[in-house]
């Protein structure tokens, strides 16, 4: 797989285990997605949480960036 990412100009960079503060860019686009489905949640009960996670992701996904 090294030699694979090498070759492709890929750098493979390890993080610490179960340190998932230290992948910023993870980080950035789950507090994204949490503050969307608050924002879809307005006005509705919270029953509702996993279809507007669904429904930010699926948004998120298809929007330029």
């Amino acid at each position: 797989m090294l030699t694979l990412l090498d070759k492709q100009g890929i750098v493979h960079d390890l993080s610490p285990a179960y340190s998932h503060e230290s992948n910023g860019v993870a980080e950035r686009y789950n507090r994204t997605i949490i503050t969307a489905a608050r924002a879809l949640l307005t006005g509705l009960p919270l029953a509702l949480w996993a279809e507007a996670i669904a429904t930010g992701v699926y948004l998120r996904n298809r929007l330029p960036h």
